[in-house]
């Protein structure tokens, strides 16, 4: 070989798909790219091409790469719940094909030669080309009836709080028991926002609920529900809990410490709970230390 001429030229994003049932993004490129240089933060999520200071955008916190990239014209990532909830909280952006659009750094990735990408400016993000609807219907993971007349419910996924029909939930001491008590229309959310938690303030209902010697304790507090209580920010009612199968009410985190200096956390807990893999019966590991997530601005740490 007498001349070499290296590789200069930047890769270009062509066209990406999103998939907001899965979470799985799709990304295509106009030459082979370094699987190993994907670096899925560097992606801004917006409604439109151009999007300016619209609140209807969001930028990749966390996201796993596909196991199964290869160095090759198209790589893949999936979201991560964070990401998955917090843009589902979002009701004007990646609701369709419509409202999805891509920009990103020149960071998101390099092809093989080391050359990072052409960055796609916000003017002209990129639509998407394929969109997946999600379909998957929400579920309550657990819930606690709180001493002031609070009820909390925590969700699989980002719940619309404007769907949320109180009159729908009913609390009772065991299956099937004739000792129940349905909420009305004096339950109401105590703070509106599309999370995966709603609380909701049961004011005169919880006197009702008193009356009847429920909600006093773990034992008396099992949660039911028909699916017409809620939806998720997608449309998809939320999984019924029938009074056959009713929910007990779990423990709840009342408050926490952190020593920086030491490196420990200490949790605090409303009753009992099980055991950690360092506690004296460590078969009752319970305790899983990556469900905590420390939220700052939007800014996040799990």
């Amino acid at each position: 070989m007498t001349k070499y001429t290296a590789d200069t030229t930047s890769p270009n994003l062509l066209k990406f798909s999103l998939d907001m049932d899965s979470g799985v993004v799709v990304l295509e490129f106009d030459e082979i790219v370094a699987k190993d240089s994907l670096d899925p933060t560097a992606i801004t999520l917006q409604y439109a091409e151009y999007a300016g200071s619209s609140t209807n955008l969001y930028s990749i916190l966390n996201a796993t790469n596909n196991a199964d990239n290869i160095n090759d014209l198209v790589v893949k990532f999936t979201l991560g719940n964070t990401d998955m909830n917090n843009i589902k909280g979002l009701t004007g952006l990646a609701i369709s094909s419509d409202t999805t659009f891509l920009r990103s750094t020149s960071d998101l990735i390099t092809d093989t030669a080391g050359n990072s990408m052409t960055r796609v400016a916000d003017g002209a993000a990129l639509g998407v080309t394929n969109y997946t609807f999600d379909t998957t219907r929400p579920k309550c993971s657990a819930y606690v009836l709180q001493e002031n007349g609070y009820l909390i419910m925590q969700f699989s996924e980002t719940i619309d709080y404007l769907t949320m029909n109180a009159s729908a939930l009913k609390i009772s001491d065991g299956a099937s028991s004739s000792n129940f008590y349905q909420l009305t229309e004096e339950s109401a959310v105590f703070y509106g926002s599309y999370d995966t938690t709603l609380t909701l303030q049961l004011n005169g209902d919880f006197s009702g609920l008193q009356t009847l010697n429920l909600g006093v304790s773990q034992l008396t507090s099992y949660l039911s529900f028909a699916k017409g209580f809620l939806s998720d920010t997608a449309g998809n009612k939320i999984e019924g809990v029938p009074d056959s199968d009713p929910m007990l009410m779990g423990p709840s985190l009342n408050s926490y410490d952190l020593d920086m200096d030491e490196g420990t956390m200490k949790l605090y807990f409303s009753e009992t709970v099980m055991g950690t893999s360092t506690s004296a019966k460590p078969e009752n590991l319970t305790f899983d230390a990556t469900a905590l997530n420390f939220v700052y601005g939007e800014e996040n740490y799990t």
